[in-house]
């Protein structure tokens, strides 16, 4: 019997994992993926990350966000925009600090959702607080990680893209913390507590 429950728990996390994987891939390559408020461009594409993380774990997390940092390098190379090289070490200008800037800011998305809502979820027995605090912190760190790689690996050549001088990016890349950051917070609080909740409910039910 045990062993049963125990093969149902573990179909049952392959088919979010697999849904979810499946959901970021479209977002990725659509305009699916973006919030479309005008002058900011918020992306969705880490809700998918975020939810896999409070659902089923850290290393689910950890997984979903190396196909989201996967997926960007894709996008970067094949439609190379005018930051590309931020996220593509494939195309002029990009190195392997491109695929850090892509890849570990969203790992550590997974993680860290996972962990935060674990550490709250224990005196938040109806789960919602857990869910808004995760969601919110790991899209955060997903802004400001990703911001933080730009202006370390690539200040000047991203000042020379945008025409702009050097001194000028930082705040470039505050004022899109502060607007773009704050949009993917808010919406990754909202919709990931909106879907986690009821699923909770739904998988509580069937294990009875």
């Amino acid at each position: 019997m045990a062993t049963r429950q125990w093969n149902r728990e573990k179909t049952r996390k392959l088919v979010i994992l697999a849904m979810l994987t499946a959901i970021l891939v479209i977002f990725q390559f659509t305009p699916l993926g973006y919030i479309p408020i005008p002058g900011f461009n918020p992306t969705l594409m880490h809700i998918p990350v975020i939810i896999g993380a409070i659902m089923l774990g850290p290393a689910e997390g950890a997984f979903l966000g190396l196909v989201f940092g996967i997926t960007s390098i894709i996008q970067a190379t094949l439609q190379v925009p005018i930051t590309a090289f931020l996220f593509s070490p494939f195309v002029p200008l990009g190195s392997y600090k491109s695929a850090i800037i892509a890849i570990v800011p969203r790992v550590l998305v997974g993680v860290t959702a996972a962990y935060l809502y674990r550490l709250i979820a224990r005196s938040d027995r109806s789960r919602p607080a857990a869910c808004i605090v995760a969601a919110a912190v790991g899209s955060a760190v997903n802004t400001v990680l990703v911001m933080t790689g730009v202006y370390i690996f690539f200040k000047d050549d991203f000042a020379v893209k945008m025409g702009k001088s050097a001194s000028a990016v930082m705040g470039i890349l505050l004022g899109v913390i502060t607007t773009s950051g704050v949009a993917e917070a808010a919406a990754a609080a909202i919709i990931c507590t909106l879907v986690c909740l009821p699923l909770f409910k739904i998988m509580k039910k069937s294990r009875m």
